[in-house]
C-alpha cells in the first residue's frame, strides 16, 4: 500500500506581510471624505493619455483638483506621471499625490483653508 506524503502548505508572502493600508483602501477613504465634504470625486480613466492622475475632485464654483493615489509603502510616481503632473501644473491645474488616510485628511484640510479653491 502506497502512502501519500502530505506536503507542507506553502505560505504566501502576501498572507503574512499585508500592508496596513492598501491603495484601494486609501482611495475608498478619499471618495468617502469627498462625499462628506460635499465634493464630487470622479475616477479618471484616460484612453490615450498615460500617466494622468487617478481622480478629479470637483469643487464648488467650477474648481477642479487632480489627485494621484499611490500605495502607502513604496508607491512612487513613474516618469510619465511626473511629466503629466508637471504639464497639468504648467496649465494652472492643482495636482496632489496622496498615499495614506492622513494625507487625504491633510488634502481636505488644505482645500478648506484655501479660499482660492472654494
Amino acid at each position: 500500500m502506497l502512502q501519500h506524503r502530505l506536503r507542507p502548505r506553502r505560505t504566501r508572502i502576501t498572507e503574512v506581510c499585508m500592508p496596513a493600508e492598501l491603495e484601494k483602501e486609501v482611495e475608498s477613504y478619499f471618495v468617502k471624505r469627498a462625499k462628506e465634504e460635499g465634493y464630487l470625486a470622479v475616477k479618471f480613466v484616460p484612453d490615450q493619455k498615460k500617466g494622468m492622475p487617478d481622480r478629479l475632485l470637483l469643487l464648488p464654483r467650477g474648481h477642479v483638483v487632480w489627485v494621484e493615489l499611490k500605495r502607502p509603502k513604496g508607491g512612487r510616481l513613474s516618469a510619465i506621471q511626473k511629466y503629466q503632473h508637471q504639464k497639468l501644473r504648467s496649465y494652472g491645474h492643482v495636482v496632489y499625490v496622496v498615499a495614506t488616510r492622513k494625507e487625504v485628511d491633510e488634502l481636505f484640510d488644505e482645500i478648506e483653508k484655501s479660499h482660492d479653491l472654494l
